[in-house]
């Protein structure tokens, strides 16, 4: 009789245990995105047992891959069904930013159209144009880049982009690659290593100076990202929490020269050379509370440190640079999804607003504290995205 009750004791304390939980023998992928990307992305494989909440995440990670509209998931028996809709192969973006302070006020407007392929082994190509107007002038870009998926059978991916601006004050600007090696660690972890180098170099013809004045500037960057994410979504989340630490590390070297006309002593030609090396960490954490069915309030937190030191050489004459700065802010904003979990492909409209207090330590023994306001409205749908905002800072100071 005693066994008899410990059995069903312990029979009740498991219950709870294995409710939610799936035995897959099968996955089944339903899209035209490669099944390679898929699978290696997702960190699903057959003849596993998963929970209700592993699934969510797993499906997670496939919507943050920058080319996924939505995907949804069903278990069926032992199989798992998993459905996922891509972007269209041709796509655009808008990004609308207007921006007020106590000193300045502006707009951007940042536009941008491409095209995508699939390659079978797993791999994603795409380039595209863009343009950025803002008050003061007007750049345009170009860009490529190829993306490999489940390298060697593993989660394991890379990607090679080239980026080349035309026109507007980087009209000289040099090949800008940037490349990418990452790995999932966990339904909910990724790291990655981002080496990026970007080089502008310009000429400037004075009536008074016997040659043209050259401007240069090169720099050579390399960041390791750790992110952990269980939101359920890259744009439009309701729950979950994400948190992102960069530590990075870079070298630049820029050439600056200019030219003083006396009538006694003629153009005399003075140039500037520096080369610095940077460090910095950057961290950025959010917490998305639900606050109702299509609504949810999310809190951030970010901070960087950096410091930069090297040496500024001016006709001749060397001395050390140094410089470190500092910055740390908090967010608390609200945010309203216009639809509900419809069909895979139906589009998506969201509003989102608050305030962000930063406190800006921009040099040593100076520091200044104010408020960010911001609305946004974004729109998605397969063709692309759309984000509206409005801003309002209360900072005096203005860096990079």
């Amino acid at each position: 009789m005693k066994r008899s009750l410990t059995a069903v004791l312990l029979c009740l304390l498991a219950a709870p245990l294995l409710a939610g939980t799936h035995a897959i023998t099968k996955i089944d992928f339903r899209s035209r995105i490669p099944t390679t990307i898929l699978r290696s992305q997702s960190l699903l494989s057959e003849d596993h047992t998963y929970s209700d909440e592993e699934l969510d995440l797993a499906v997670a990670r496939i919507r943050r891959l920058p080319f996924v509209y939505d995907a949804r998931f069903r278990v069926e028996g032992s199989t798992l069904v998993v459905e996922v809709a891509d972007e269209h192969h041709f796509f655009y973006g808008v990004d609308l930013l207007g921006e007020t302070s106590n000193r300045l006020r502006d707009s951007y407007v940042d536009t941008g159209i491409g095209g995508r392929m699939y390659v079978r082994s797993g791999g994603v190509l795409e380039g595209g144009f863009g343009n950025l107007s803002g008050h003061d002038d007007n750049i345009g870009a170009a860009n490529l880049q190829y993306s490999q998926y489940g390298i060697g059978g593993t989660p394991l991916f890379a990607s090679l982009a080239v980026n080349r601006s035309l026109g507007g004050v980087f009209g000289k600007t040099d090949l800008q690659p940037t490349l990418t090696i990452g790995m999932p660690l966990s339904f909910s972890q990724t790291l990655s290593l981002v080496a990026l180098r970007q080089g502008y170099h310009d000429e400037h013809e004075f009536a008074l100076v016997p040659r043209p004045l050259r401007v240069e500037q090169f720099s050579e960057t390399l960041e390791l990202h750790y992110r952990y994410d269980t939101t359920n979504d890259p744009l439009f989340a309701t729950r979950g929490r994400a948190l992102e630490i960069v530590p990075s590390y870079g070298r630049e070297k820029n050439l600056f020269e200019s030219f003083v006309f006396r009538p006694s002593t003629g153009t005399t030609i003075f140039s500037e050379f520096s080369r610095l090396q940077d460090r910095a960490v950057t961290l950025h954490a959010e917490n998305y509370w639900r606050a109702g069915e299509r609504t949810s309030l999310i809190g951030g937190v970010a901070a960087r440190t950096r410091r930069a030191e090297g040496h500024v050489e001016s006709n001749g004459i060397v001395r050390p640079s140094e410089h470190s700065d500092k910055l740390a802010s908090a967010s608390l904003l609200l945010a309203h999804n216009f639809f509900d979990a419809g069909s895979l492909t139906d589009t998506r409209h969201r509003i989102e607003g608050g305030v962000d207090y930063v406190i800006d330590h921009y040099a040593p023994g100076r520091m200044q504290r104010y408020y960010e306001l911001e609305l946004a409205y974004v729109f998605r749908n397969r063709w692309g995205t759309v984000r509206l905002t409005a801003s309002h800072s209360t900072a005096d100071i203005f860096h990079p």
